[in-house]
C-alpha cells in the first residue's frame, strides 16, 4: 500500500478498500453458512456414519468381531452347560480365553494379509 499524501489518495483507498471487502462477503457469509451446517450434530453423525462405513477396515472388523462373539458363544454353551463345580468353570474360562485369542490371532493375520493384498502396486516406468 503506497503512501497517502492528500484527503482525494484517502478517499480513493477508503473506496477500493470497500470495494474488495464488498466482493468478498458473499463468499465470507457462504463460507460461514456452510461451517455452520457442518457442525450442526445431526450432520455430524451424518459425516461420521459415511466415514465409517467407507472405511475398508470396517468390514474386516465387523466379519471378526461375529466370528468371535460366536465362537465365544459355542464355547460357552459346551462347555458350561453342566459345570457346577467352581473349577470346572475357572478351566473353562481358561480354555475359553485360549481359543478365543489363538482364533483372533489367526483372523487378525489373515486381515493383514488381505489388507497388504489390497494395497496398490506402484511400479516404475
Amino acid at each position: 500500500m503506497a503512501k497517502i499524501t492528500s484527503t482525494d489518495d484517502l478517499k480513493n483507498e477508503i473506496q477500493q478498500l470497500e470495494y474488495i471487502q464488498a466482493s468478498r462477503e458473499p463468499a465470507l457469509k457462504l463460507k460461514l453458512l456452510e461451517t455452520y451446517e457442518s457442525i450442526k450434530p445431526i450432520n455430524l453423525l451424518k459425516t461420521t456414519i459415511r466415514e465409517a462405513i467407507a472405511s475398508p477396515n470396517l468390514h474386516i472388523d465387523t466379519v471378526n468381531a461375529a466370528i468371535s462373539f460366536s465362537i465365544r458363544f459355542i464355547a460357552k454353551k459346551v462347555f458350561t452347560e453342566n459345570a457346577k463345580n467352581p473349577l470346572t468353570e475357572l478351566l473353562t474360562e481358561v480354555v475359553e480365553v485360549s481359543v478365543l485369542s489363538i482364533v483372533s490371532q489367526k483372523m487378525h493375520n489373515n486381515s493383514l494379509h488381505l489388507q497388504e493384498s489390497s494395497k496398490p502396486v506402484l511400479v516404475n516406468e
